[in-house]
């Protein structure tokens, strides 16, 4: 063979399948600095076929490499194993964590199924756990077996963030009856410690499925050791462990022996380098005998055994016919123990089992010291990893390890007593120095060990070894005057109120979610009432006409409000003036009223998104310049630098892309018009990357102006379900009835001039309401007829009415404080007669068609230039059919209703209907329905030779206010157009009613009558809404348009809206109504 052939099958047995479906770039060490580097790495991945596995291990790979992979990732819905290990050496670790993300949200998007993740080796810290957050919580990772983050720098934030994760995806995978089954979890080298290795140990407890734990070198002691022997206990199939070079001392040994006991399948177990000292031993030895039937493996090494208790040991081992190794070497055991263990061996026929033995290993420690020293370890453990590099431990030489340990021992207690003596001097002392210098850690672990951490008059990292060892023979005990036990008791209780705080901390983080806007305000939150918004008797008019009058906008913050009323009373006037800041909102409330537009430019409009959170852009920014000072040699930007990573991270700047990509998706952006410039999108789209920016920034007050208007259903079921996790303060004006009653815990009701307030969604206001109306009803008819007995009695009608508003100011002002403006008021208004706002909406019923009455037969059909919308659709309907046409826009649920009605005619195939058919079709396009330059008097009376008086009556039967009938079309709102065509469509007498977003500009009562009507109607009715609650009260059929076909939906609209979240990797709110 040719060497050039030679060559080439080597590179291409290199780069392409391992295994079936496999694309390998492992070891190439490829430099993907940005997107042109990676073009053929791209190309090959878009290029190859079902791809299941990617192999990216050995390579550098940059944020905008990345970006351009994931961004071919996002079609590889068969990707299940991401072998991603070593791939950012040589990065900054500000660029790690959007690099992960924009993988992470491909993979997402991609509808992926993991099965293996691993991203050993990247170093990315607790900001590359944040992201893959999203990615660990989602869908993608529901189906996850092995989970691969070996020497990721996690630190004890990132197990935390990583535990929360793990638990969410266990929690939402088990609402879908499919459970998380991981088996295989590596995390070695990680710094996890106490604290992260306890949050970890809660998500095992719940997982339950674990084969092999591998967590070495974690810094980790007793406290987080008794954890993870808790958590092991539910994950019977657990085969292997691994917990080399941690610190279990006899009670985390202890506590580990009584968990094997119950653990029947174990095979592998590393112990080695933990000090499981003698009685962790002897309890290991105990579980030997009581179970560990196929024991293969046994690594105590380096653990300050004793001769007797590694004895033990080894007799325990006598009948356990499949091991095949047992390491005691590096113990206590000295020469002469070393031959009585190799004898013991070698009597159970097992003497090659045995692997190598020290035989001078020094002397463990005394009984008293160990009782005294084992509370401390764990601080000791913890000031060791933060003050000084990790030690490389040599298991050669195990005496220079005992007396280092006796050494730091020894200096944790007396930085202890330090402590103790500053605290009891001064109570008072709160605040505590931060230290400098890049944080490893998350800002909760800071917060949970900074006591443990810090002396009180310490300003830097702690003293050199030497001023410690200077300064331990200062200060007095403070335990001086308590026995043994009661310190024992003492520091127990102080380890387990510092686990509480952790554990609070960690519920910090889980519920963790960090935006610019209020980190600002957060300064001044302690000013009076500076988180509500209380205002008194203001008053707005517009053209002449008042809106309010001595009106009070009481606002809480953290409530979701829904301001209703009729139209054109000044709903939308009032939101433009608290936006405005017009009335006096706190200065520290930041406020956003979604009503524009974003602008037509360049920009993608996941970059729109993006950069609506300016004090981000500066932070970046900022990073960037100082990081070049920095390759340029001046250190002196690396303090600032710190600061800046600080702030990022408080913001949550490294999951901002993801944040605002699921905003995206969720508003049915895809993947590829995530990334499109916002000059290609209609004014429609380019609103709702508007609402992206608004939910993205997360103000203090969000305001919200109809935001369904320009959504379709898909749309409307995300937003529905994201409002109901909002945190902050919102404001909405909406005529989906169904949206304010599962968004709402407030409506906020403007009704003559006035604010309302109702505790509830809008269902709870209805009925309040009512009752509130025959109150009022009383009141008046009351009001009359005193007024009438007045008038009987001799009085004038002006003397009545005088007499009548004295007696209402005085029951009003009673039992009220007067204030002097209250005072120099004229006498309260007399009551007047409640009007009662009705709709009634009617379509005559039609004569029987016999079936079928309309349909589609193999019909293809497509836009000229543009790819097929349908092919090969049969689809009909008969007098009773009651179906309402879902899906995302632009898969051609309007062109459907064309095609039906003949407006469209399809390229193959035809349409059918029965030849008496009458067809009453709305569309949302009124332009292309009306005459715009008649009245709508005139319209109904040329088209349908109406006298005039009926033409009207029919209009205010829609509910068309009388002035409005003789106005021109082209004048009347939105509103009023839909009006008149609803009273067109009851004129045509339809046997079937074909309605294209019947809603839009429809108020809540209209939306209600039309339901009504709808539902008495005997005719066909097809519909297109983005309106649930029109869908669900007209008892509709669902059929779904997609894959260019439309198929009937098993089930209901609960269902629909379940599978759409499920299918953007969503969780369905099941919030109480209030």
């Amino acid at each position: 063979m040719a060497s050039e052939e030679v060559a080439q099958l080597a590179e291409s047995l290199a780069k392409t399948q391992v295994e079936e479906g496999e694309l390998s770039f492992k070891g190439r060490g490829m430099k993907l600095d940005n997107a042109q580097a990676a073009e053929e790495l791209v190309k090959e991945i878009e290029q190859f076929p079902g791809l299941q596995a990617l192999r990216l291990e050995g390579n550098t790979v940059g944020v905008e490499a990345a970006q351009a992979i994931a961004k071919a990732l996002e079609k590889k819905s068969e990707l299940q194993r991401c072998y991603w290990s070593d791939m950012f050496t040589g990065r900054l670790r500000s660029e790690i964590p959007p690099a992960l993300t924009s993988l992470g949200s491909a993979l997402m998007l991609a509808g992926a199924r993991l099965t293996e993740l691993d991203l050993s080796d990247n170093a990315f810290g607790p900001d590359g756990v944040r992201g893959i957050d999203s990615l660990l919580r989602s869908a993608a990772c529901f189906s996850l077996r092995d989970l691969r983050l070996n020497n990721c720098g996690m630190g004890i934030g990132g197990g935390k963030i990583l535990a929360a994760a793990l638990t969410e995806c266990h929690r939402l995978s088990s609402a879908q009856g499919t459970p998380l089954r991981l088996k295989v979890f590596i995390a070695g080298r990680n710094r996890l410690e106490n604290d992260g290795a306890t949050a970890l140990a809660h998500a095992f407890k719940l997982i339950g499925s674990l084969e092999e734990v591998h967590m070495p070198q974690n810094g980790i002691n007793h406290p987080g050791v008794t954890a993870l022997a808790i958590a092991l206990q539910h994950n019977p199939q657990l085969r292997v462990l691994n917990l080399n070079d941690n610190t279990f001392t006899k009670r985390g040994a202890i506590a580990m022996a009584t968990a094997l006991k119950e653990l029947r399948s174990v095979q592998v177990i590393n112990f080695g380098d933990c000090l499981v000292r003698s009685e962790g031993a002897l309890a290991i030895a105990e579980a030997l005998r009581e179970g560990l039937p196929i024991l293969k493996e046994l690594n105590l090494s380096f653990g300050e055994i004793t001769e007797e208790a590694a004895l033990e040991v080894a007799q325990a081992v006598e009948h356990k016919d499949q091991l095949e190794k047992l390491d005691l070497n590096g113990n206590c055991i000295g020469e002469d123990g070393c031959k009585a263990l190799k004898e013991v061996m070698d009597s159970m026929k097992m003497g090659d089992l045995l692997g190598s033995l020290s035989d001078d290993e020094g002397e463990p420690e005394d009984d008293e010291d160990e009782e005294e020293g084992e509370d401390e370890e764990e601080e000791d453990e913890e000031d060791e990893e933060e003050q000084k590099p990790k030690k490389i431990h040599n298991k050669v030489d195990k005496n220079r390890k005992n007396k280092e340990a006796s050494e730091e021992e020894e200096e944790e207690k007396k930085d202890e007593d330090e402590k103790m003596k500053k605290k009891g001097k001064n109570e008072k002392v709160t605040a505590k120095p931060q230290k400098k210098g890049k944080p490893t850690r998350s800002e909760e672990e800071d917060e949970n060990s900074e006591e443990e951490q810090q002396d009180q008059g310490d300003e830097d990292d702690g003293p050199a070894e030497g001023e410690e060892e200077a300064g331990n023979g200062k200060g007095a005990d403070p335990y001086a005057n308590l026995t043994k036990k009661e310190k024992k008791k003492k520091k127990k209780m102080m380890e387990y109120e510092r686990q509480v705080e952790s554990m609070k901390a960690q519920s910090a983080v889980e519920g963790d979610f960090s935006v610019s806007q209020a980190e600002m305000s957060s300064r001044q939150a302690m000013l009076e009432n500076a988180s509500d918004i209380k205002l008194e008797r203001f008053s707005i008019s517009a053209h002449g006409k008042e809106l309010f009058v001595n009106a009070d906008l009481l606002i809480v913050a953290g409530r979701r409000y829904g301001l209703v009323g009729p139209n054109g009373k000044g709903k939308t006037t009032l939101l433009k003036h608290i936006a405005n800041r017009a009335l006096n909102i706190p200065p520290n409330i930041d406020v956003l009223l979604c009503e524009q537009e974003v602008i037509a430019d360049d920009t993608p409009a996941v970059q729109a998104v993006l950069k609506a959170d300016t004090k981000r852009l500066k932070l970046l920014e900022e990073e960037r310049q100082l990081q070049a000072l920095l390759e340029r040699g001046e250190d002196a930007a690396g303090e600032r630098l710190e600061k800046v990573y600080e702030e990022l991270r408080a913001i949550g700047a490294a999951a901002a892309e993801a944040k605002a990509r699921r905003i995206l998706a969720g508003l049915s952006f895809t993947p590829e018009m995530q990334n499109r410039p916002t000059k290609k999108f209609s004014g429609g789209w380019r609103m709702r990357v508007s609402l992206a920016r608004a939910l993205f920034m997360e103000p203090t007050l969000l305001m919200l102006d109809e935001p369904t208007n320009h959504l379709d259903l898909n749309a409307v079921i995300w937003l529905n379900n994201y409002l109901q996790g909002w945190k902050k303060t919102l404001l909405i004006v909406s005529h989906d009835q169904s949206f304010l009653d599962d968004v709402c815990t407030d409506i906020m009701h403007l009704d003559n001039q006035k604010l309302y307030y109702y505790r509830g969604n809008y269902l709870t206001f209805k009925k309040m309401y009512v009752q509130k109306q025959k109150e009022m009803q009383k009141q008046y008819d009351k009001q009359e007829k005193k007024l009438k007995d007045l008038k009987a009695g001799g009085k004038s009608t002006k003397q009545a009415e005088k007499q009548a508003k004295e007696a209402l100011t005085r029951k009003q002002q009673k039992g009220r404080k007067k204030t002097q403006e209250e005072e120099a008021h004229e006498p309260a208004e007399l009551l007047k007669r409640p009007k009662e706002y009705t709709v009634k909406f009617t379509f005559p019923n039609p004569p029987p068609l016999s079936p079928p009455i309309l349909g589609l037969h193999s019909v293809d059909f497509g836009y000229e230039g543009q790819k097929p919308l349908f092919k090969n659709v049969d689809f009909g309907i008969d007098m009773e059919s009651r179906i309402c046409i879902v899906g995302p826009n632009g898969v051609g649920k309007s062109t459907l209703l064309l095609l039906l009605t003949g407006k469209l005619t399809p390229t193959r195939g035809e349409m059918r209907k029965n030849h008496r058919l009458k067809i009453g079709f709305f569309n949302q396009q009124y332009a292309d329905q009306l005459n715009m330059e008649e009245n709508p008097t005139e319209y109904l009376m040329r088209n349908f030779n109406l006298p005039y008086q009926d033409s009207r009556k029919c209009l205010g039967r829609f509910g068309l206010e009388s002035h409005a009938h003789t106005i021109q079309i082209s004048k009347l709102s939105g509103g009023q157009k839909a009006r008149v065509v609803f009273a067109e469509l009851s004129c045509r007498q339809p046997d079937v009613l074909i309605l294209d977003e019947p809603t839009n500009n429809l108020d809540i009562e209209s939306i209600d009558a039309l339901a009504d009507a709808i539902n008495e109607y005997k005719g066909a009715v097809l519909i297109v809404s983005h309106d649930a609650r029109l869908i669900t009260e007209t008892n509709c059929t669902l059929w779904v348009v997609e894959e260019r076909s439309i198929n009937q939906i098993d089930g209901d609209f609960d269902e629909y809206k379940r599978e759409v979240l499920e299918a953007l990797g969503e969780t369905v709110v099941h919030r109480p109504r209030e």
